[in-house]
């Protein structure tokens, strides 16, 4: 029952918190301050309780790993729903500032290190996500095998320092420092689905008619999603686009 109360908790968090994030964005009052707040909760919440991990909950459910521990899987299927509705109204707030596997390699992402950039093979990426999902699923229906275990995420976030799967994590986040969010975008099965419905997301960061092309956001983003034309489906709200950008107004977080 505990168990059970604390993954409510961590929904309600996540539900609660997009819909403020949004908010704020729509708003003009979202600063990279609070988007810094929502990750440090948002962290505490993954040592804490391990919840929102909804990548590992959507796996193990399938794979019958958490029987007994994790809701039933009909209504893991809601909450599913309801954060793809999310995402086509607001965007990956979710994934920028609620998940806990997200906030840590967002943290990662500040070292002051050289960055590799992958915007050019985004194409590919995106189809290697969808793949990797696929065999997740395969392998949990057909195998009871929970892929992501092999991450290391449960033993980070539980600290089990004792535990190789604990490295492999850490191995991850050295990863994370150079290339931006590197689970989310090559692994996360949630994220795959997400990416999806943002990319037809009502609100989203646009140029408006005072965005002058200097290319400041294209040269910060780290996921090149700052083009015009861009569906924004693997844009994290992070806000570097809106604090390079020189002319008030230029970049507006809104309806088309």
């Amino acid at each position: 029952m505990a168990a059970e109360q604390f993954q409510m908790a961590g929904l309600i968090y996540a539900v609660a918190g997009a819909a403020v994030i949004a908010y704020l964005l729509a708003t003009g009052r979202f600063t990279r301050r609070m988007g810094y707040l929502f990750l440090v909760l948002s962290l505490l919440l993954g040592f804490a309780i391990l919840s929102p991990m909804a990548p590992l909950q959507f796996q193990e459910v399938l794979a019958g790993v958490g029987r007994g521990v994790y809701p039933p899987l009909l209504f893991l299927a809601v909450i599913l729903a309801g954060f793809i509705i999310v995402a086509l109204i607001a965007g990956r707030v979710f994934c920028g500032y609620l998940c806990p596997i997200g906030a840590v390699q967002e943290a990662v992402s500040l070292a002051p290190v050289p960055k590799e950039k992958t915007a050019k093979v985004q194409r590919y990426l995106t189809l290697f996500r969808l793949a990797f999902l696929a065999v997740l699923v395969a392998a949990a229906v057909l195998f009871s095998t929970a892929l992501l275990r092999f991450f290391g995420i449960r033993e980070f976030f539980s600290l089990e320092v004792a535990s190789a799967w604990f490295f492999a994590f850490l191995v991850l986040l050295a990863v994370a420092s150079v290339i931006y969010r590197p689970f989310c975008r090559f692994f996360c099965p949630i994220g795959a689905i997400l990416a999806l419905a943002a990319s037809r997301a009502r609100l989203k960061l646009r140029r408006t008619n005072e965005c002058t092309n200097c290319g400041k956001c294209d040269v910060i983003c780290p996921t090149g999603e700052a083009g015009k034309n861009a569906k924004k489906a693997e844009c994290y709200l992070c806000g570097r686009c809106l604090e390079v950008c020189p002319r008030d107004g230029a970049l507006r977080y809104g309806k088309g």
